[in-house]
């Protein structure tokens, strides 16, 4: 895989939050923020983010990310954190992922516990080599591990929850990892995608498509 890029551009997208309800699926889980994206009331950064480099838009009920830069990484984030007060503490979040076009070490996922202008973060990342990274903007937590849950190129379920702070890894509902991160606050979070670079052209494309986002607490 190749390494980790120490500059870091983010894009932010503001959230409103509607309200708490609960999630049928479970009995202990109540919704914070869900998005299927059908329409973009919750305002995600949408059209040419960065000319020539980066651009996002609502399209067929899945939010498409597209990167044409080899040169960072980029989240596309929540500006504020829009939960407040314990009752609201976000203990999971789940979205499908599907890598569109690129290379097999495009890199895509969450990046989550952000702190203040990014001081701090951490990243929960797959690869359509078969494998996934737990990373921290202090270095890795997990290295580029093979998982034969990741479903190569095809749409792949991310879950992470957290009880204070030991944090849970889930690729299509099969717990990958378990680890000790000191930070008891799991948002805000967002998406993270890195376009590889094709070996001709020395120069990335990577589309992704997110869909049915999912935070909650318990």
């Amino acid at each position: 895989m190749n390494s980790r890029l120490l500059s870091i551009l983010f894009v932010s997208a503001a959230l409103a939050f509607a309200g708490c309800k609960k999630d049928n699926n479970s009995p202990r889980t109540h919704i914070l923020l869900q998005d299927h994206f059908d329409d973009n009331t919750n305002g995600w950064q949408t059209g040419s983010l960065i000319p020539g480099k980066l651009s996002a838009e609502i399209k067929d009920g899945k939010y498409r990310i597209n990167s044409k830069d080899s040169s960072y990484n980029y989240f596309l984030t929540l500006q504020d954190n829009p939960f407040s007060g314990e009752s609201a503490t976000v203990r999971g979040i789940e979205a499908s992922f599907r890598h569109v076009s690129g290379e097999k070490d495009d890199e895509m996922g969450f990046v989550f516990n952000v702190e203040g202008d990014y001081e701090f973060y951490n990243e929960f990342l797959i690869s359509d080599y078969g494998d996934f990274s737990i990373w921290s903007e202090s270095g890795d937590i997990v290295n580029w591990t093979d998982a034969p849950s990741v479903k190569v190129g095809g749409v792949n379920v991310l879950r992470i929850e957290n009880q204070g702070d030991q944090y849970d890894f889930f690729i299509n509902g099969k717990k990958v990892a378990s680890e000790t991160i000191s930070n008891t606050a799991l948002g805000p979070f967002g998406f993270d995608i890195y376009a590889a670079p094709h070996a001709a052209s020395q120069q990335g494309s990577a589309v992704l498509e997110v869909d049915d986002l999912k935070a909650y607490t318990r």
